[in-house]
């Protein structure tokens, strides 16, 4: 399914779904059964997290982002690494899908069917001077 992705835990290893023994469940090929999670779109890469979180507390930024000596405690390299493999970010084609007013852009779709129109034209165009008994 498009909508799910197997679950990994922090160090990129697929975590299995286990029976009530404790034991990794496995289909009738005996290969093993991997969690599932459904994917989050996120509007939000790793690199504009970063800035949301080194933001001021009273800006919304993370309590956490500077220790002691107000140095910063982590990366967007650390982000990108910690980052949960099923938070996605939104690409121009889950914006179109999405359909909010956010999102979809009406002028791309316009000019998506005036393209296609014009190339349904030419081609019936030339189709249509192949039919002419003038020509022959």
């Amino acid at each position: 399914a498009k909508d799910t992705i197997r679950e990994r835990d922090i160090h990129g290893d697929l975590i299995p779904d286990l029976n009530d023994n404790g034991l990794p469940k496995r289909d009738d090929d005996r290969r093993i059964i991997y969690k599932r999670k459904s994917k989050i779109l996120t509007t939000l890469n790793a690199r504009e997290m970063h800035i949301q979180m080194l933001k001021p507390e009273s800006e919304g930024g993370f309590a956490g982002a500077y220790d002691s000596n107000s140095k910063i405690r982590f990366s967007v390299n650390s982000i990108i690494h910690y980052w949960p493999n099923w938070l996605k970010v939104m690409t121009d084609a889950d914006k179109i899908m999405c359909g909010c007013s956010t999102c979809l852009s009406t002028d791309d779709i316009h000019l998506a069917y005036k393209a296609k129109r014009r190339k349904i034209i030419a081609a019936a165009e030339v189709h249509l001077e192949e039919m002419d008994p003038e020509q022959s």
